[in-house]
């Protein structure tokens, strides 16, 4: 049901996106195709230039696909039967559950409803902000239309914009910087993380998934900044030349922030150094939080893997986080989301580079932002063959809908065990 929904919204965007009324000029459908797959998993890679080659309409359709994609099919799907006075039945509570990632299906409806909520209070807010940013510099209706698509897009972390250039020219802006920022980390951040955090005037307590999350994307973001500005300041990189440490600071902060999954830029990314790029691939390869608009390995999968890596460095028996033990089913789960991830990435990389070879660099980095749903590019998409815009296609679809669900398609499920084999040990390592 979750892969269906999404492959149903991508092919229905896509027929929309060829239509006339939607283009400035004839767009072939696999272009229409990427573009409405980009946007349905808030991925935000484009082999056209939205703002010149959409129409209004186009465009719109375009910011639809991205709501949708970023909240999810599902949970739509859920508000329209609730207030249609319809009723949901338990199976659809279960796909309604793994949508969400949420571990049990009490009070599912009431968190549907709750996402909603914060979701339309989050994007109004950054709305309104934007509106009266760029009210100076665009007539009313235009700075209105530009702060909608994107405070929208940076909540779902798309990395869409009717700019061409992205947000280059507002890179030592700091109102658009904390703005942009702030909706893509609350956007990325997971809506249980969101919905304790406004409950937690009258809890007082979180829950151990939302302190790894927030802790683990903090320390990314931290980690990201420092590494960013020493990398680019060491190989006195072209983009911080005739700028000042706070804007260094700014463009350093801004990438680290948007690199984990939400594809915007203040800078040209690929007159960044090659260890820049590669730190940027491991940060888009993590990804936001579980039950969020972004994609990646998830940061819980991450710190889960660290955490077991510092278990057993130090003959631990138990993995732990904040006083409390980690089951191992959990501890099997992100290592298999791990592997998987990287077979995808590994596997798309090699078609990439056998259908055209831009580099080992560059089409690596394009399938990481694909595969991690970010959106990020050296500027190879608008080159891409027809098969590699295939390869991609497919990698930001198993991104966003998870390569686990994906792998759950196609492997039928096995009968329960009714005994266990013998056990023998293997030499590792």
């Amino acid at each position: 049901m979750l892969a269906l929904s999404f492959a149903s919204a991508i092919l229905t965007g896509a027929v929309l996106l060829c239509l006339p009324f939607s283009t400035a000029s004839p767009i072939s459908f696999i272009d229409a195709l990427f573009t409405s797959t980009s946007a349905v998993c808030v991925t935000g890679l484009v082999v056209v230039d939205t703002g010149t080659k959409y129409t209004l309409i186009g465009q719109c359709i375009v910011l639809i696909l991205i709501q949708l994609g970023g909240l999810g099919i599902m949970t739509f799907s859920t508000l329209a039967v609730i207030y249609m006075g319809g009723s949901i039945s338990f199976k659809f509570h279960l796909a309604l559950r793994e949508a969400l990632n949420r571990l049990s299906v009490a009070n599912i409806i009431k968190i549907v409803k709750m996402i909603f909520l914060i979701t339309v209070i989050i994007e109004t807010i950054g709305a309104v902000i934007l509106t009266i940013r760029w009210a100076g510099d665009f007539p009313f209706l235009k700075a209105l239309y530009l702060a909608v698509f994107h405070s929208i897009s940076a909540f779902c972390n798309a990395g869409f914009s009717p700019f061409r250039d992205s947000l280059i020219k507002y890179y030592n802006d700091p109102l658009i910087v904390i703005s942009f920022s702030s909706l893509i980390i609350l956007g990325g951040i997971g809506f249980t993380v969101l919905i304790e955090l406004t409950e937690y005037r009258h809890t007082k307590k979180l829950s151990l998934h939302s302190k790894v999350a927030l802790t683990t994307t903090a320390l990314l973001i931290l980690g990201g900044t420092i590494g960013i500005l020493v990398v680019e300041s060491f190989y006195n990189s072209p983009i911080y030349q005739n700028k000042s440490f706070w804007d260094m600071l700014q463009i350093s902060f801004f990438q680290s922030v948007t690199s984990r999954t939400a594809g915007f830029n203040t800078i040209n990314i690929a007159t960044m150094s090659t260890a820049s790029l590669f730190l940027i691939i491991i940060l888009m390869f993590i990804g936001a939080s579980p039950g969020s608009t972004g994609g990646g390995i998830k940061t819980t999968t991450f710190g889960a893997l660290m955490a077991s890596l510092w278990a057993i460095a130090r003959g631990r028996r138990d993995v732990q986080f904040f006083r409390r033990r980690i089951p191992n089913e959990l501890l099997l789960r992100a290592y298999t989301i791990a592997l998987i991830y990287f077979g995808l990435v590994a596997s798309s990389t090699l078609l990439m580079l056998c259908a055209k070879d831009f580099g080992l660099l560059n089409s690596l980095f394009e399938v990481v932002s694909a595969a991690g749903t970010v959106g990020l590019s050296t500027g190879i998409t608008p080159q891409l063959t027809t098969a590699q815009k295939v390869f991609i296609i497919f990698t930001m679809f198993c991104g966003r809908v998870g390569p686990l669900t994906i792998a759950m398609v196609f492997i039928t499920t096995s009968r329960k065990e009714t005994f266990r084999m013998p056990e023998e040990n293997i030499l590792i390592g």
